[in-house]
């Protein structure tokens, strides 16, 4: 079965939640906070969407197209509205669709 996004959404494996500290503490898997990177699987149709600048506290739009986005590219985002966009593989992995005003930035 395939999917794609359409319209100013991406699709995106996340990253796995981690397992333990970089110290090496083990954590319980009610404690771990989903990551918020991920690869880039698939992009919307092009096009241009006016996102609000309201995070930063000032009034104003940026534009971001879904062209700036690539299949394999990193991205960086806020957490969502969690299962509601989550897609289940056949291998029981899962993708996530994100809107484009949700991605922060690239990880490179």
């Amino acid at each position: 079965m395939n999917v794609r996004p359409v319209g100013p959404h991406i699709l995106v494996r996340p990253d796995a939640t981690p397992k333990e500290t970089a110290s090496g503490i083990a954590l319980p898997e009610t404690w771990a906070r989903p990551p918020q990177t991920a690869v880039v699987v698939a992009v919307g149709d092009p096009r241009v969407v006016l996102l609000s600048n309201m995070d930063s506290g000032q009034a104003g739009y940026r534009k971001v197209s879904t062209e700036d986005f690539k299949v394999g590219q990193r991205v960086a985002h806020r957490h969502g509205d969690g299962e509601t966009r989550t897609f289940d593989q056949p291998d029981g992995s899962k993708l996530k669709f994100l809107k484009l005003e949700e991605v922060v930035g690239v990880v490179e």
